[in-house]
């Protein structure tokens, strides 16, 4: 891209309570701190965002979304969704670019091959996660499990009775 930009954003999907998707904001580097936007699943954004073909302008879209009042709100100029094997699975949001030109198509094409090398890779880094926390519940248990042992060991009379008979 020819121009810097003001804020950069990334975004991930965590799960809801009830194990739907949630789309989480955070802002991506330093300086401006922006308040992290959760995106509710049945928010028409996301599956706007999953059937999107690349980046899309926030500004122009025209949808009764709670969460895309509050892109526009952050400032966030460009959406480029991160998609998956099928699945939304982040969106890259970027605000104006300091020139306060417009992107280009060159600057779209850019962000649409980095979305397609970056939605893969990001996708291992959330299953590799997924597996630390999963192999350390597993190990929680396990470690509950040996307490629970001892516990049991300790109710057991430590000599055998003798029984008349």
């Amino acid at each position: 891209m020819t121009g810097s930009l003001t804020k950069t954003f990334r975004r991930r999907l965590r799960r809801a309570p009830a194990e739907q998707h949630a789309v989480e904001e955070t802002p991506a580097t330093g300086g401006d701190e922006a308040a992290p936007i959760d995106i509710a699943p049945n928010d028409p954004l996301l599956a706007y965002l999953q059937s999107a073909s690349g980046a899309v302008d926030v500004e122009a879209l025209e949808l009764d979304s709670p969460a895309l009042a509050e892109l526009r709100a952050a400032g966030v100029k460009l959406a480029v969704p991160l998609v998956s094997q099928g699945e939304l699975i982040g969106v890259l949001n970027l605000g104006p670019r300091l020139s306060e030109q417009e992107y280009s198509s060159d600057d779209r094409k850019l962000l649409d091959n980095l979305a397609a090398q970056a939605a893969p890779a990001l996708r291992v880094g959330q299953l590799v996660r997924q597996q630390q926390a999963e192999a350390a519940t597993r190990q929680r248990f396990e470690q509950e499990l040996e307490v629970a042992k001892l516990i049991q060991q300790n109710f057991l009379p430590k000599q055998l009775p003798e029984l008349s008979g």
